[in-house]
Formats: C-alpha cells, sequence, structure tokens
C-alpha cells in the first residue's frame, strides 16, 4: 500500500529500494515506469538517468540478483520484487519529483516520488572500511567485477588464490586492484593451517599492508602465529568474540594487526582490552559476516543491525564473505546493493560526529554544534534512549552484539534505519564545515611521514653497482614527482643510524629506503646487513633499526609506480584499536 515514495540522498550517493508488488488479478503485463514530471512552479523532474528500475530475481539455491526491469507476468495472488536506485551522482543538491507508474492491461497505479540532495560530501572510505573476503578464484578477477567492488564502496579484499610458486597471478591480482582503487591485502587464508613455505607473492607489488593470513582462534596457536609472521604475513585473527580467545593468542609477542569478530564486542570490552595491554594501539578491530546463502529480505535488516552496532563500538569496518559480483553489466547481486548502503550509513554518521567534533574548539561554532552533535549521539547506544539500541542478543549457542528496537517493540524494520539515516543527513547537511589550516600534504608509509615540520624524515641509500644506483635515482625523482619533496640520495647509510653505540642526531631520518640486489656495505648495520643477505628474491623487506628508524630494502627491478600507490596521505590505514571505544 505504497502511498509515496520518498528519498533523502548525500551528493554522490546511490541507494535501493525494495517494492513487492502482488496481482489481485492476473496480469498479462505489468510495466512499471519513472514519470519525472514535478508539478508546475515546484521541484525540477527527476531526469531518467537518475533512477534504475530492476527486477530482483532467484534462480533456484543461487543468490539473488537484479536485472533491468521488463514487462512482467503474474497469476492471481503471484508477488513479484522490484527495485528502485536512485543515483545522485547524476544530480546536483536540490528537490526532485516524479511518479512512479505502474500500468497492467489498461489500470494504472501512480506512485508520487520525492528526492532531495542535500549538499553533503561522501564520507572518507576510512570512516567505515569494507573489507571483502573473496572466493578462491584461479588467476585475477574479472575487470568488471573489480570495478563493481569498487563502486560498492570496498576498501580492501582478501584475494584466495591458489599457491603458485611464480606469484604471476597474484601479481596481477594486485596490479588489478591498486588501478581501482582497492587495496589488497592478502593472497591466501587458512583455518588455523601453517602459511606457505615461500615467500609470500603479495610482496611483488604490494608491500602496505604486508600480506594477511587468516587464522582461526579455534585452530591458531602460537606456532602457527609466529610462522606467519616469519614468512612475511600479517596474521589476521578471525575469532566469534575477543573474550573467547586463548589466552596464549593475546601475548603481546603474538600481536595481530587485524581482529576480525563475528558476534560483535560487547560494550567496553576493546577499551578494556587496550588499557590492559592485551591488545596494543597496532591493531584494527573488524566485524566479520558471512553473508553467502543469506536471505536478502531478512538481511537488509539484519547486516544494517550489525553494521550500526560496529561503528558505535568503533570498529574499523566490516569484513563481509560474500559471492563475488557478477561481470554483467546487466546483472546485480541484491545482497551486495544491501551492504553497499548499509555502509554508506554508518560511515557518514561517525563522518558527521567527526566533523561536528573538530569544531568545539571554537567558542561561536560550539553553541551552534553542540545540540546536534548530541542528536546523533542519541541515534545509538545501550539504554532505551536511543533510536537504535545495543544489545546482546540470543541466538542457538551463542549471543550477538546487535542493535534492536527500544523496549515494547520486538522487530527493527527497514524504516527504523531509514529514519536514522535522514537525520544524520540532515544535521549533517547543517553542520558547520570543519576550520581548515593551508597546509602542503602529508604522505605517510607505514606511518612514517615523509616530512615533519619542513624536514624531510625519509632517505635513499644504494649498495654498489651502477644498475642499482640508476634505479635509486629513479626511485628519487618519482617521489618528488608524486609527493613534491626532494628525497636524499646516497651510497652511504646515514652515520649512528641503527648501532648500538651511536645515537641518532636530530635530523637523522625516520625511514630509509636501500635500493640492494643481495649485496650490503660494511659500514652499513647488522640487522640490514643480515636482512639484505637472507633477501633471497623478495623484492620488499622492511627491518626495524636501534633508535627506532626503520629501513626498508627494494631490489632494483622492483615496480616503483606500485610502490608509489601504497603512500597514503593519512597515518593509519585504518582506525586503530587505541581509538575503538
Amino acid at each position: 500500500e505504497l502511498e509515496r515514495l520518498n528519498l533523502t540522498l548525500m551528493e554522490g550517493e546511490h541507494r535501493t529500494v525494495f517494492l513487492v508488488v502482488k496481482a489481485l488479478r492476473q496480469i498479462e503485463k505489468l510495466r512499471l515506469t519513472l514519470a519525472g514530471v514535478g508539478p508546475e512552479g515546484g521541484p525540477q523532474p527527476i531526469p531518467p538517468a537518475a533512477v534504475y528500475l530492476w527486477q530482483a530475481l532467484e534462480p533456484g539455491n543461487a543468490p539473488a540478483y537484479l536485472t533491468p526491469l521488463s514487462e512482467l507476468s503474474l497469476m492471481t495472488g503471484q508477488t513479484a520484487s522490484l527495485a528502485l536506485t536512485a543515483d545522485a551522482s547524476q544530480l546536483t543538491a536540490g528537490a526532485y519529483a516524479g511518479r512512479l507508474v505502474a500500468g497492467a492491461d489498461g489500470a494504472l497505479r501512480q506512485v508520487p516520488v520525492s528526492l532531495r540532495v542535500l549538499s553533503v560530501p561522501a564520507p572518507r572510505s576510512d570512516g567505515f572500511g569494507l573489507w571483502y573476503v573473496g572466493e578462491e578464484t584461479a588467476g585475477p578477477l574479472p575487470e568488471p567485477v573489480a570495478a563493481k567492488l569498487a563502486d560498492y564502496g570496498v576498501t580492501a579484499l582478501t584475494a584466495l588464490l591458489p599457491r603458485a610458486e611464480d606469484g604471476r597471478r597474484a601479481k596481477a591480482a594486485a596490479r588489478q586492484a591498486a588501478r581501482r582503487g582497492l587495496t589488497l591485502l592478502s593472497f591466501g587464508a587458512g583455518e588455523g593451517a601453517l602459511p606457505p613455505a615461500v615467500g609470500p607473492p603479495g610482496k611483488l607489488l604490494l608491500p602496505y599492508p604486508d600480506p594477511v593470513w587468516l587464522l582461526r582462534a579455534g585452530g591458531a596457536g602460537p606456532t602457527a602465529v609466529r610462522a606467519a609472521v616469519e614468512a612475511g604475513y600479517a596474521p589476521a585473527l578471525l575469532c566469534e568474540r575477543l573474550s573467547s580467545v586463548p589466552r596464549e593468542l593475546l601475548s603481546r609477542d603474538s600481536a595481530f594487526p587485524f581482529w576480525l569478530v563475528e558476534d560483535g564486542c560487547e560494550p567496553g570490552r576493546v577499551a578494556q582490552m587496550v588499557r590492559s595491554g592485551e591488545l596494543r594501539g597496532s591493531e584494527a578491530i573488524w566485524l566479520f559476516l558471512d553473508l553467502r546463502g543469506a536471505d536478502w529480505r531478512r538481511a537488509a535488516t539484519e547486516v544494517r543491525s550489525a553494521f550500526w552496532a560496529a561503528a558505535w563500538q568503533g570498529l574499523a569496518g566490516a569484513a563481509v564473505r560474500l559471492p563475488p559480483p557478477p561481470g554483467e553489466v546487466d546483472r546485480q547481486l541484491v545482497l551486495w546493493h544491501i551492504v553497499r548502503d548499509a555502509r554508506r550509513e554508518v560511515a557518514l554518521w561517525r563522518h558527521a560526529r567527526r566533523l561536528m567534533s573538530a569544531t568545539l574548539d571554537a567558542p561561536a561554532a560550539a553553541a551552534r554544534t553542540l545540540p546536534r552533535l548530541a542528536e546523533l549521539a542519541g541515534i545509538v547506544g545501550t539504554s532505551d534512549a536511543y533510536q537504535l539500541v545495543l544489545r546482546a542478543q540470543r541466538r542457538p549457542f551463542r549471543s550477538l552484539y546487535r542493535v534492536s528496537p527500544p523496549a515494547g517493540r520486538r522487530d527493527l524494520s527497514i524504516g527504523d534505519f531509514a529514519a536514522a539515516h535522514s537525520k544524520v543527513l540532515e544535521l549533517a547537511g547543517r553542520a558547520a564545515p570543519a576550520p581548515t589550516t593551508a597546509r602542503p600534504p602529508r604522505f605517510y608509509w607505514h606511518g612514517i611521514p615523509l616530512t615533519e615540520g619542513r624536514r624531510v624524515c625519509w632517505a635513499i641509500v644504494a649498495s654498489d653497482g651502477e644498475g642499482v644506483w640508476q634505479t635509486a635515482v629513479a626511485f628519487q625523482r618519482a617521489l618528488e614527482g608524486a609527493t613534491g619533496e626532494a628525497v636524499p640520495v646516497s651510497r652511504t647509510f646515514p652515520a649512528g643510524l641503527g648501532s648500538r653505540h651511536g645515537e641518532p642526531g636530530p635530523g637523522a631520518p625516520r625511514l630509509v629506503w636501500v635500493i640492494a640486489d643481495g649485496s650490503s656495505r660494511a659500514d652499513w648495520p647488522e640487522p640490514l646487513r643480515d636482512a639484505v643477505t637472507r633477501q633471497a628474491g623478495w623484492p620488499l623487506i622492511t627491518v626495524e633499526l636501534e633508535g627506532g628508524a626503520v629501513a626498508a630494502v627494494l631490489r632494483s627491478d622492483f615496480d616503483l609506480s606500485a610502490l608509489l600507490r601504497t603512500f597514503r596521505r593519512e597515518a593509519d590505514l585504518y582506525p586503530a584499536a587505541r581509538h575503538v571505544r
């Protein structure tokens, strides 16, 4: 009984709403169209290119997918699932209107549609990351699939590639991911097993972050964790809840850079683990959802419930296990639309809170901002005073931390989340912009800044050989072209850096790029000489030196263009554990 369809979007946003048509009598031909004609003197008409109409199909046990809507034939009492996607990237900020027209055998039904686009910029991708844990593939994802993943808001992916000694398939996958702006986090995953004995192929192209090896808490032991680290992997722990992780895996010697939690986190648990030292400041906590085989009708609310709970806890994002999107242009998996919209909702909420908090230092702005910030904080919390209430939900043999409706109501609906999203959009649209200062852009690698103040903190050192020197000079020029800063290059390692007896001077670099082809110089620190000797064909190795400096050893044939893509404008790839509630 749809009387009116109201949609509010931010600039550049895509949003999909689902509709169901039920035939009260047999229908030979049902057509659904959008007439972009607004009332005279009112909002602008909705352009046809800004709205896509789909039919949702469920082929047996395969995932439900969307395909462009055409004519439908329905028997009496039969239903059809439809979808409408609004594309604000085709529109400027303002109000638009139109009519959704259903025509069947001479009869018409018209539903007014209002569409508002607010001048709210899209939140940064690290506001709430989306990590795609894919299926095993024999090579790189098809280009249309990679393009769709980027469009759905995926910020990182794990490619489960078959083991390849030469790493050619992995190298192609990493190059493809980089073209689409994705971060390729790993090339393999395990259920507590040891990582491959050969060097991780991810080192060939994408050195930051290090390739991830997934370990399940129930099967992983300290030996597997150490083996993953020694093989050059960054082990990610997959567990039901943080409190169920064996104590021996929480020692500081076996710390994980990523934690994937299936059940969510009880309020305050992560902050407690950070304070107690169980988690160090570098780890990122993620929600893990396995959505393979999920019923998309329930997933529309369940995914949002999980994402809002994770966002309130301050988790870095969600790692989702999903079938890959089909490569065909006219086929879109329903679940990917749901995940895309849910991620954007919670990322905007966190972005708006961060934006408003940045204005509180100015007294005039604080007086206007505090009430809005309080309204944003009032959307989700742990008591019935909030719109969305974080609770432990009982499931067979376990409890999940998800958001629920306030007391007196049993189930959440799409309308609850739509209301929360509309409030966030309204408040973000009226938020005063954060004060800005004219500062030059900063670049980081592994969290180490290129500059501090006016001082360049990186240096380039080349071992013997004319070819190695030419690579070092080419790297210097590429760095200057990408960042605007001239990084010094030398044959001599910075004096006192990495020495047990020498102290680095106040101007000593924090990161030294070392170009070497299996040979080192006697004046280099011993840990660095050992690493170059052990390099054994690995294109990149990082070595921590005395005094806190880092040396990154590169082979002279390293893909410099790929390395440049790993430089970031933020120190952290994702929010760290110290920022979690």
